[in-house]
């Protein structure tokens, strides 16, 4: 709780100093793809948090993850902002709200759409107009696929679920039989 606490600070001073929609775009998706690295890398957790290395070799580290990278000049800011702060490991946190506050923004919404069988691009490219008409913003959707589901779709806009799931649908006839 109180991780999140803090990344959504950092998250809010990032969206804040970064007004060109394109930039904060850019440093969204490379602060995710950086998280991402962090969560999968043992050997990048193991050095940062080893008192056996001394700053200077953690800094060289941190210089070496942001070069190797390819990230823009504001994501490494960020980045050696939250090694100097050691907050290094508030990195998964920091980009979840970082991707939140991001979209809200540039006027978007994330959508998560499970639905029973792959959609066709057609098929995508429909819904992602009308969620977009429905939530009053340009819809960010990620599709998944669950087969339990049968049929229809499930759509998780924030915390709002709207399932139209077939599975949901004979489980409310069982419940009404």
């Amino acid at each position: 709780m109180k991780e999140t606490l803090i990344a959504g600070r950092y998250a809010k001073a990032i969206v804040e100093t970064h007004s060109d929609a394109a930039v904060l775009e850019k440093v969204a998706k490379e602060i995710r793809r950086l998280a991402d690295l962090w969560v999968e890398s043992r050997d990048l957790k193991n050095v940062m948090n080893n008192p056996a290395f001394n700053g200077e070799e953690k800094k060289g580290v941190m210089d070496a993850v942001i070069e190797a990278s390819n990230v823009s000049a504001e994501t490494g800011a960020v980045m050696r902002l939250l090694f100097v702060a050691k907050r290094i490991a508030l990195l998964p946190e920091l980009a979840e709200e970082l991707s939140r506050r991001a979209l809200a923004a540039l006027g978007k919404v994330r959508v998560d759409v499970t639905a029973a069988a792959p959609l066709s691009a057609a098929d995508t490219e429909n819904l992602i107009k009308r969620l977009s008409s429905f939530t009053g913003k340009q819809a960010v959707v990620e599709v998944s696929v669950d087969a339990s589901l049968i049929g229809g779709v499930v759509t998780r806009i924030g915390s709002v679920v709207y399932d139209g799931s077939v599975k949901n649908q004979l489980a409310a006839l069982k419940a009404e039989l």
